[in-house]
């Protein structure tokens, strides 16, 4: 087999296995919320719905039925309320209204994060102090802004072990580092992309603490996930 063969080969593995990491990843978390509806939860149907079923039926009243109370626009309001914070029960506070994101690129996989929860994105360097002891996935200490920010390589924090033998070397791939948790943390990646403003609604937030505590949820339109940077940053710390 060629160089260039075995080139090409190993591109298709490494799309493969992305492509099925991808899949893994919208499958832990929930495509829709729970068909039961707790019993705070009151459904209010139009009253000409009701009167067409009731047509359908062909249900004859003979004596006089005594009309109902008509549903106050506030009923209907706090009705429609209380279903939408079902379907966003789990968003956090940040994302409880209209939010923006970053997206970024690791190693093919698209991923965001809050743009309220980032302290800024800056090149990469190879001006970086070496720390043994640690993980893999810290590549070092890097001085910016007086400050020494802790650079970890995103591929290594989300992918298994078994996935990272088909990535290439950072030093093949990394050009950006993502600055979170006030700086202490760079998240380095391959690239930068753009700005995206999303509603609660748009992400399928997850419920419960899963394999992956970085996972915030994800954004099906875009095949993407949403990082979730304080658990991250609470992840890293104990890990790293």
């Amino acid at each position: 087999m060629s160089r260039a063969d075995n080139k090409d080969t190993k591109l298709m593995e490494q799309q493969s296995a992305v492509m099925s990491y991808l899949e893994d990843l919208l499958h832990e978390v929930p495509e829709t919320v729970p068909d039961e509806v707790p019993d705070n939860v009151v459904t209010v149907f139009p009253r000409h719905v009701r009167t067409e079923e009731k047509q359908q039926e062909n249900v004859q009243v003979e004596a006089p039925v005594q009309q109902q109370a008509p549903v106050t626009e506030t009923h209907s309001e706090a009705s429609a309320e209380q279903q939408d914070s079902l379907q966003v029960q789990d968003a956090p506070t940040w994302a409880e209204q209209e939010f923006q994101c970053l997206m970024f690129n690791v190693v093919g996989i698209s991923l965001a994060v809050p743009l309220m929860k980032l302290n800024g994105v800056i090149p990469w360097s190879d001006n970086l102090t070496p720390m043994p002891g640690h993980s893999d996935a810290f590549l070092g200490l890097l001085r910016h802004l007086d400050k020494n920010v802790k650079i970890m390589d995103t591929a290594r924090v989300i992918l298994p072990a078994a996935q990272m033998q088909q990535v290439a070397a950072e030093q093949e791939r990394i050009h950006k580092i993502i600055l979170m948790d006030e700086g202490r943390w760079g998240l380095a990646c391959d690239d930068i992309g753009e700005v995206i403003t999303l509603q609660p609604n748009d992400v399928r937030w997850r419920s419960e603490a899963g394999r992956r505590p970085w996972l915030a949820g994800t954004i099906s339109e875009r095949l993407c996930a949403l990082l979730d940077t304080d658990a991250l940053a609470r992840m890293l710390t104990q890990g790293s």
